[in-house]
């Protein structure tokens, strides 16, 4: 008896054989589908991570794992605020500081009194002269004395009297001052030679 592979017993031994591995095909086919799938998530070939820069509607609902989020960073700026004064210079000139103007100097200019006879009650106690000091603008701003005197009395009168007289003339800035209580002759003797060196400022 012939064998024949057409016979309906040989193609049902056929498909015994072949179901197997028909079988495991396609189960590895399946398989490989599976892990394939999760590598197209993510088009710079990292699995796992979500694309958080699509749509809205993209990642709603959907657990992102495997992606690694940095912790916020907080930056403290400390401004410190400078003001400064500048003048511009005019017409492009460069800036230049003015000086203070110098104190004017007392004595620039001097002039000498009268010789003035210190006299009461029609006695005369002895003489003096005043010397004015000027500053350089013509202002009074100092004053010598020289006297000569004829007792100790009007010695003791004179060195109490005149340092005054030198000082309220200084502050008046003239020959228009108060008289020394007690030192009444040497008082106006003191102003009319005063007034003298004054009428005699030189220019």
């Amino acid at each position: 008896m012939s064998s024949d592979n057409s016979s309906p017993m040989s193609r049902f031994a056929l498909a015994r054989r072949l179901a197997p591995a028909l079988a495991l095909t396609s189960a590895g086919m399946a398989l490989i589908n599976v892990l394939d799938r999760p590598a197209d998530l993510s088009a710079s070939g990292s699995a796992g991570v979500a694309d958080v820069g699509g749509s809205a509607d993209s990642g709603a609902g959907q657990m992102v794992t495997g992606a690694t989020v940095p912790a916020p960073t907080t930056t403290t700026f400390t401004a410190t605020t400078v003001v400064t004064s500048t003048v511009p210079p005019v017409n492009g000139a460069p800036s230049a500081t003015t000086p203070a103007p110098a104190p004017a100097a007392c004595g620039a200019k001097k002039s000498t009194g009268s010789t003035t006879d210190i006299v009461d009650r029609n006695r005369v106690f002895g003489t003096l002269v005043v010397t004015a000091k000027f500053a350089s603008n013509g202002e009074l701003c100092g004053v010598a004395v020289n006297f000569d005197v004829w007792d100790r009395k009007s010695v003791q009168i004179e060195q109490y009297a005149l340092p005054k007289l030198n000082a309220r003339a200084k502050k008046a800035k003239s020959a228009n001052i108060q008289a020394v209580s007690g030192a009444t002759a040497v008082s106006r003797a003191y102003a009319a030679s005063l007034q003298a060196a004054i009428d005699a400022k030189p220019l």
